[in-house]
């Protein structure tokens, strides 16, 4: 592995750790699962853990799985669908919402404590590299 790819992959890794970190959610404990459920509810909500799973492209189980938990530690909550009782949605308690709030802020946090670093020609190529990589694992992912 040269310098390049070792540094590449300890970019993904430091990210992943920092954005798993309680440095990110304060006392709020999540797990990288548990926050790209939050995440898609986010997006999606409210919605059936059928929709929730094809968005994530996990199983229904991994998805009944993460979204227990989520419920028990009280920051997804479930409700009866108004059109057909029989069906359940899913949505963001005001603990949940919180969760994303403080991911979007780390985000932010990482992204601008970056970008002071940088001067405007290494930002650009960087942008070029990032895109690059990014497209990349989205590809890879998708193929699993």
């Amino acid at each position: 592995m040269n310098t390049y790819e070792r540094d590449l992959f300890r970019l993904i890794h430091l990210s992943a750790e920092f954005i798993g970190s309680r440095k990110c959610f304060g006392t709020q404990v999540v797990s990288q699962a548990e926050l790209n459920v939050i995440a898609g509810l986010h997006q999606k909500a409210p919605c059936t853990l059928k929709d929730l799973a094809d968005l994530l492209q996990i199983t229904n189980s991994a998805c009944s799985q993460q979204v227990e938990r989520l419920v028990q530690k009280g920051f997804i909550e479930r409700m009866a669908d108004k059109r057909d009782r029989r069906s359940v949605r899913l949505a963001l308690t005001t603990s949940g919402d919180s969760v994303m709030s403080a991911y979007r802020q780390c985000q932010d946090s990482i992204v601008e404590g970056l970008a002071k670093k940088l001067r405007k020609e290494d930002k650009i190529a960087a942008g070029a590299v990032i895109k690059a990589v990014a497209d990349t694992l989205e590809e890879r992912i998708r193929e699993m």
